[in-house]
């Protein structure tokens, strides 16, 4: 099949030299031949997808597939249609990749498309999944934020930010990175649980003890549940004392803990504890007694 009409001329000799091909193939027996008549088709009529898929079989007979995909990347770079092009590059691409196991001529050929069209999904899809079975976490990386870059849905680009920050962080070993990813998808959206929770993690795997509380903080900003809300005080509170050496902040966040919930157990029980330091036992009594009098 033709995809494009081409010149009565033209079409003869696609005809003709498609017949030499066939008898040198099937009733010669000299692929050799067959594939040289049927490359000449090809080089008239590159938009013909029945010559190449000829082609295709006789390279397959004869291990010819680096000549095929040199010859299918020649007509890519000359023919004018952008169309065209870019089918034959794909082409390529896919031989180097599924015949060759050429993977760096694969994103190579890929990447030659990208040439026609910067913002060629399909093209964007089909590297990435290259990557991601060829383990190219770097190149997935530049993928995925070239996606980004071209996604208008808040939804998919904060997808897309947060696999980017995940490969940083797994695959990568780039945890700060990771952290600047997930900050950028709460620029986009202030109130994010994934990047917040994400976060989380990883301020405390990087002992990043002041940021950390900022992000709990912003997380009891945006809480709306009041059980939520003490969780995260508490866990503020925490932070305070045995990572950040202030105790007297959180003592002040225990205080706001236990009056909205006299009987918190976790404020409790760090006041109670606090309390055998001589320096916080006036603040502490003061918090407490009343709280020990209504229980008695």
């Amino acid at each position: 099949r033709v995809l494009h009409d081409g010149s009565a001329d033209g079409e003869e000799r696609l005809e003709r030299l498609t017949k030499i091909g066939s008898v040198y193939h099937e009733r010669i027996g000299d692929v050799a031949k067959a594939f040289a008549a049927l490359a000449e088709a090809l080089r008239g009529a590159p938009e013909s997808e029945e010559t190449l898929g000829r082609l295709e079989i006789l390279a397959a007979e004869r291990e010819a597939f680096p000549e095929l995909v040199a010859l299918v990347q020649e007509l890519a770079g000359a023919v004018e249609d952008p169309v065209l092009s870019r089918t034959l590059w794909i082409k390529a691409a896919t031989m180097q990749d599924s015949q060759l196991g050429d993977v760096d001529g694969a994103v190579g050929s890929y990447l030659k498309c990208l040439d026609i069209d910067a913002g060629d999904l399909e093209i964007l899809g089909a590297l990435e999944a290259l990557y991601r079975r060829t383990s190219r976490w770097r190149d997935l990386v530049g993928v995925l934020r070239r996606r980004a870059e071209l996604s208008q849905d808040p939804i998919e680009q904060e997808d897309l930010l947060a696999q980017m920050a995940g490969i940083h962080d797994a695959q990568l070993g780039e945890p700060h990175e990771a952290i600047r990813v997930f900050k950028e998808i709460l620029e986009i959206d202030p109130a994010s649980q994934r990047a917040l929770t994400a976060l989380d993690e990883l301020f405390a795997r990087q002992a990043m003890w002041s940021d950390l509380a900022d992000n709990v903080d912003r997380q009891l900003t945006l809480a709306q549940d009041p059980d939520v809300q003490i969780g995260l005080m508490n866990r503020l509170a925490d932070l305070r004392e045995t990572k950040m050496s202030a105790p007297e902040a959180a003592i002040e966040i225990y205080r706001q803990v236990l009056e909205r919930d006299a009987s918190n157990a976790p404020a409790l029980a760090a006041l109670e504890r606090l309390l055998n330091e001589p320096q916080h036992q006036v603040v502490i009594a003061e918090i407490l007694e009343p709280i020990y009098q209504a229980a008695s």
